[in-house]
């Protein structure tokens, strides 16, 4: 043994030998992960433990040498599209029932930011589809930039409840799309639990964070991804974003075709601002926001303070074809 003041190293090679990984051995020692990192070392270099071992991996038993890259079975689901398709597919089975459809595509709340009177108006027009595009939330407790408001994270649910309540009895059917500002509780969450393996998923499995509209209605269907697709309508609302008029929703153009998914309209969220062009063919529009101005458009250091209010009107002809001459984006 590498020292006999060590003790707990007998414990560390017992451990070692079942597959817990250094945070695990740490944690169930009550030791430091550095601490553990070393005493490995310390027993390899001395010949206490070998250098080939097996490590739990799920419900699966992997052997592999220390120190060389693990390459994955790919039976193991370790992307979490998989999931986010089969949410995508059961959304388009639902609509995809040879009906015309009239979609209201909303976004950018930013609660508790949002304009109430906008959104009173909007909820006046019929629709088929009430679409929330992302950024229904702000987080704005979480944001790492200076604050000078006080705003909890209990504010802004009860606004959202409030809001959701509203258009569940209003519109047969709701889709709520998860975006950037919903993920900084996430963000929060992986930059506190990067070094304890499933942490994270088990909190997010425990809170249900952003399922909470499953106690609001059943008719609200939450899609954990930024972008879904209804007929050939695609609604998204991605990270990236330009300054130049048009470029974001040509990316998310050239993005769906990388992908070899099949459109005939994308109507982009995230950016705040309106445009409609028509792309190869495709039609594309980036949708207003239902949000009040913010401080940091007015505080000198944007040389464009372009902000829209608003929402796109998208009409599905029977056969799933966006209906270019009944679709565009609307300014309130």
């Amino acid at each position: 043994m590498p020292n006999d003041n060590y003790s707990w190293y007998l414990q560390v090679v017992e451990l070692y030998k079942q597959g817990k990984t250094k945070a695990e051995i740490a944690r169930i020692l009550n030791k430091t992960w550095n601490q553990i990192r070393w005493a490995i070392y310390s027993l390899r270099k001395n010949g206490y433990i070998d250098a080939v071992r097996t490590i739990n991996f799920g419900n699966q038993h992997i052997t592999h040498p220390e120190r060389q890259i693990l390459l994955a079975p790919t039976d193991i689901d370790l992307i979490n599209d998989t999931a986010y398709s089969y949410e995508r597919k059961k959304l388009w089975d639902i609509f995809n029932d040879g009906k015309e459809r009239r979609v209201l595509v909303t976004g950018d709340y930013h609660i508790p930011f949002h304009d109430h009177k906008i959104i009173e108006k909007i909820l006046q027009i019929p629709a088929d589809i009430f679409v929330i595009a992302g950024d229904f939330f702000d987080m704005y407790s979480l944001s790492r930039f200076s604050k000078d408001k006080l705003i909890t994270m209990q504010q802004e649910f009860s606004f959202a409840c409030d809001i959701l309540e509203v258009v569940a009895e209003k519109y047969e059917h709701v889709i709520m799309l998860t975006a950037n500002h919903e993920k900084r509780l996430y963000r929060m969450l992986q930059n506190r639990f990067y070094d304890i393996p499933g942490a994270l998923e088990f909190i997010k499995e425990r809170l249900k964070i952003f399922d909470f509209n499953a106690r609001v209605s059943e008719n609200i269907h939450f899609i954990n991804s930024w972008w879904f697709k209804i007929g050939d309508l695609i609604v998204a609302h991605p990270d990236y974003y330009t300054k130049i008029k048009g470029k974001t929703s040509q990316n998310t153009f050239e993005f769906m075709l990388s992908i070899q998914e099949s459109f005939g309209c994308i109507v982009n969220a995230h950016l705040h601002r309106v445009n409609k062009q028509i792309h190869f063919h495709k039609l594309l529009i980036e949708n207003p926001c239902l949000c009040h101005r913010m401080d940091y458009i007015l505080d000198g250091h944007k040389n464009n303070a372009e902000w829209y209010k608003g929402y796109s009107d998208i009409v599905i002809d029977k056969n799933g074809k966006t209906d270019f001459n009944r679709s565009d984006f609307k300014i309130l």
